[in-house]
């Protein structure tokens, strides 16, 4: 599989994808934690837990990107 092609399929779209279902997935489970009564620390440990996830599909995209950056630099040489 050549770069070109990864270039071509951006995964910018993916992030934004990620990122609405990250915030669905928070105001869903405050939703759950408002209508079934259980402590609001459950909520502070998904909203945690969602952060962490979100972070760590940022670095993911960004060694991605420096792959990327490393092929073109050495298809120049």
């Amino acid at each position: 599989m050549s770069s070109a092609y990864l270039t071509e399929s951006s995964p910018v779209a993916y992030v934004i994808v990620l990122g609405i279902a990250l915030v669905a997935i928070v105001v869903g489970s405050l939703i759950f934690t408002l209508l079934l009564g259980i402590p609001l620390i459950a909520l502070l440990q998904t909203i945690a837990g969602a952060a962490s996830l979100g972070i760590t599909l940022f670095f993911l995209y960004l060694f991605y990107r420096l792959v990327l950056a490393i092929e073109r630099i050495s298809r120049k040489l």
